[in-house]
């Protein structure tokens, strides 16, 4: 919930004392089980420190954002700079690419 994020924000960064995240601790406190499951799942999915899904030249594929019809796309670091990039993946499968287009030109 956007108030929730708005108080973290307010609190300031690297506080040590933890009076200052009472007010944060009770709002997180007053979630019901399932608010509470869909903000644990929305803040696990910002963790950039997740191992990645694999790694394909010097790339970590951390997760997928989409699928379409020539084939899909990814969340990826570059392990250099730790830069986050799209990176899609062609299905060379699909009749319009690769082998299969070629085929379908001598069929021609």
């Amino acid at each position: 919930p956007t108030h929730i994020f708005e108080v973290f924000i307010n609190i300031g960064h690297y506080v040590h004392d933890l009076k200052a995240y009472t007010h944060l601790a009770s709002l997180l406190e007053s979630l019901s089980a399932e608010e509470f499951d869909v903000f644990h799942t929305n803040i696990t999915s910002l963790d950039q420190n997740k191992e990645p899904l694999y790694n394909i030249g010097g790339y970590a594929v951390m997760e997928l954002l989409g699928t379409g019809a020539y084939g899909s796309v990814y969340k990826a670091m570059k392990r250099s700079s730790k830069g986050l990039f799209a990176l899609k993946v062609i299905n060379v499968n699909h009749p319009c690419i690769g082998a299969a287009r070629t085929q379908k030109e001598k069929d021609e």
